[in-house]
């Protein structure tokens, strides 16, 4: 799902998709690009609801077409939390000024 044609999120979209590119080389570009687009829906819109993300997302496909490439994305098995994670954690740490013993990272999706 590479939804970056025009407008949208595409310069925060655009920065994600770098940073993950340099952290998580091993990943498909196809899905590196897929969740650049969702990640910066998501941040845009504040929402973990996908459905606030397609008004953010360019339009170059119906809406309907839309969620389900954000459903098939959420639901891809190659996409696992500890891949990611693994590769950030030690930035969230050093950007942690005040009580870096106080952070904590779940390793779990509720």
């Amino acid at each position: 799902m590479h939804l970056r044609k025009t407008g949208g999120v595409s310069d925060l979209s655009k920065c994600i998709e770098n940073n993950l590119k340099q952290k998580v080389p091993n990943i498909e570009q196809r899905l590196i690009l897929a969740i650049s687009d969702c990640v910066a829906a998501s941040l845009t819109t504040k929402s973990v609801n996908s459905y606030e993300w397609i008004n953010v997302l360019p339009n170059i496909c119906t809406k309907k077409a839309q969620e389900s490439r954000i459903r098939r994305l959420l639901k891809n098995k190659k996409i696992t939390l500890a891949d990611f994670m693994k590769n950030f954690v030690r930035e969230i740490v050093d950007i942690q000024p005040y009580h870096p013993s106080r952070l904590f990272i779940q390793n779990k999706m509720c």
